[in-house]
């Protein structure tokens, strides 16, 4: 994390990704990412994540150099981090009372 909060970004082109949790540490940091266009990566960093092809060098260039011209504003990348851990923490309590049940009827 210390190093992570120390740089300019998180360059994260990933082929093959289950959830995307080092770009949501980045973005908890206020620290854009470039990420995959592809995988589960864009519904994790929706409208803050930074696009590129990891298929393609131009692409992946191309978004680097976005990121440093104009990167998402670092509140807007720590909102989106929280809202992604609230959606997280409410998915997990809803699968512990569907596998668990209510504890208050137990």
């Amino acid at each position: 994390e210390y190093i992570l909060s120390k740089s300019g970004g998180l360059i994260y082109p990933s082929f093959s990704e289950g959830f995307g949790y080092p770009p949501v540490e980045a973005m908890s940091l206020g620290i854009p990412s470039v990420v995959s266009s592809n995988t589960s990566i864009p519904e994790v960093c929706g409208d803050v994540g930074i696009y590129c092809d990891p298929y393609d060098l131009e692409s992946i260039k191309a978004a680097i150099k976005r990121m440093i011209s104009s990167p998402p504003d670092k509140n807007a990348l720590n909102a989106h981090a929280c809202k992604i851990k609230l959606r997280q923490n409410r998915d997990l309590l809803n699968l512990t009372h569907l596998i668990c049940g209510d504890p208050k009827f137990n």
